[in-house]
């Protein structure tokens, strides 16, 4: 296990230990392990390679399996599987492809429209549309992996935090802390309290 796996799985040792005791509801909708077959079926079907801290991640949960989408411990949904990854990854592709063929909704030669989706970007949560993003793209450099949020009707938000482990230690913190929510229709999710 490399140093950057044991902070995720330490992150995660954190996160479970919080949903065991605080929130048992949301704990129970932790996934089991995502297989390697699996990891290889999404990376297969986007055409990249996952960052290796999210791909540890689904090996530790595949994502949360609550049909009702009432649990959530994140600020931006529930954490997707592997299926749900390439589902939301393609469903957004489709969605991008369709708007290219339309002309700017401002006619002027000056006006650059901001970006919404990119294909190097991988969803690992889903809320109303808006989802979680890690941007694997190659022209990033050193901020490869960075987590941006993909807001449906904005387009793509600054970068929240450095890479996926960072994101899930900051999620631990949260829960320290005492962030999560639960509120008077049973929905749960991250506040902002730090």
């Amino acid at each position: 296990m490399t140093e950057g796996h044991a902070r995720l799985s330490a992150s995660w040792q954190r996160i479970e230990a919080y949903l065991g005791a605080h929130a048992p509801n949301v704990f129970t909708t932790l996934a089991p392990p995502a297989t390697a077959s699996q990891i290889a079926t999404v990376e297969a079907a986007i055409g990249r390679e996952l960052p290796a801290d999210l791909a540890w991640s689904l090996r530790i949960h595949n994502g949360q399996g609550d049909r009702s989408q009432l649990w959530s411990f994140t600020d931006c949904g529930q954490l997707l599987s592997c299926d749900g990854i390439v589902e939301m990854w393609r469903m957004t592709e489709s969605v991008q492809a369709e708007e290219a063929g339309r002309p700017l909704p401002v006619p002027d030669v000056a006006y650059t429209p901001p970006v919404w989706w990119k294909s190097t970007l991988i969803p690992f949560t889903f809320h109303e549309g808006d989802m979680l993003c890690a941007d694997t793209d190659f022209d990033l450099g050193q901020a490869r992996g960075q987590i941006v949020m993909h807001v449906h009707d904005v387009g793509l938000s600054e970068p929240l935090a450095p890479s996926f482990s960072a994101w899930l230690e900051i999620v631990a913190e949260k829960l320290d802390a005492g962030a999560l929510v639960v509120d008077a229709r049973g929905y749960s999710y991250l506040g902002s309290k730090t």
